[in-house]
This record gives C-alpha cells, structure tokens and sequence, in this order.
C-alpha cells in the first residue's frame, strides 16, 4: 500500500488500478478494473484481455499474481505474464506488485528478463520491510511469517528501483 500511495502522490488520482485495493485505504484512482470486486464503481472486465492501456498510469498491487488458470476467470497459467507485457508495451507510467512465489510462473520470467525490476523483503512478524538488494526470488509466501514474505516490483519509474 505504501508503493500504491507513492504512485497516487506521483500521477494524481486520474489513473488506472488493476485490482481493487486502494479504495480500501481511502484511496481514489479513478479507474478500478476487477472482475470480482463489489466496491462502488468497479469496472468488471478480464484485466487482461478487455481493457486498453493505451498511454495510462496503471497501478496494481498484488493482483498480477491471480492471473493464473481456475483463479480470477482466467483459463491460462500465462495470463499474469500476458498481461505484464501489455502493461509494460502500452502504458505511460506502471507500477506492478506481487508476492514472489505465490505465482512461480510469473516470478521465473522476470527473473530471467531484462525487465526493471526490484524486491521488498518482510523482516518481522509486525509487517518491517527494506528492499532486498540480493534481488532474490527464494523468498516463501506463509513462511516464515503469514502471507508475503518478499514483493516483487516491476516498474518504469527510475526513482523507485
């Protein structure tokens, strides 16, 4: 949430949010596209086959890593990969987050990309985090505390990485 919030304070509340997340901490992108979500507003379309990026300032924080086969309407354990590119080909300005080995997919491909990228690290049970300068993809999901242990970061914004 706090990547979400420095992307908010950078691009103005006029962009585009895949998965609904912000809006749960007072937040307002404009756009919120999320098939699933009952928030006011969402738009409920597949985020990666039915909506255009074109030119947008798109932010989705931990969404990506559902776009996989039996999870999120998808049918294709390459839809998070699918839609990556996308984002990455067509946007101005991009923020994506997941948490690393939730999708093993996902994470194989970008750690064997070129793409720009950077990893938090949770250092304790009370929710601490610092940017893994190792750039380590070996982080578990629930282990060793519950949910993420390690985000990965995909961005074109150099001030980030």
């Amino acid at each position: 949430v706090p990547l979400g919030e420095f992307f908010i304070n950078n691009f103005g509340y006029g962009i585009t949010e895949v998965g609904a997340v912000m809006g749960y901490y007072g937040f307002n992108c404009g756009e919120v596209i999320d098939s699933h979500d009952t928030l006011p507003g969402v738009i409920k379309a597949n985020a990666v086959y039915d909506i255009d990026y074109s030119n947008k300032n798109v932010l989705s924080i931990s969404t990506i890593e559902h776009f996989k086969s039996n999870e999120y309407s998808n049918t294709s354990d390459n839809d998070s990969i699918v839609f990556l590119e996308k984002i990455i080909s067509t946007t101005k300005n991009y923020l994506i987050t997941w948490p690393i080995s939730y999708n093993k997919i996902l994470d194989n491909y970008v750690k064997n990309s070129s793409l720009s990228y950077f990893i938090m690290e949770r250092v304790s049970a009370d929710n601490k985090w610092q940017k893994d300068e190792s750039k380590s993809f070996s982080h578990l999901y629930d282990s060793p505390f519950e949910k993420a242990n390690g985000i990965c970061c995909v961005t074109n914004l150099e001030s980030l990485l």
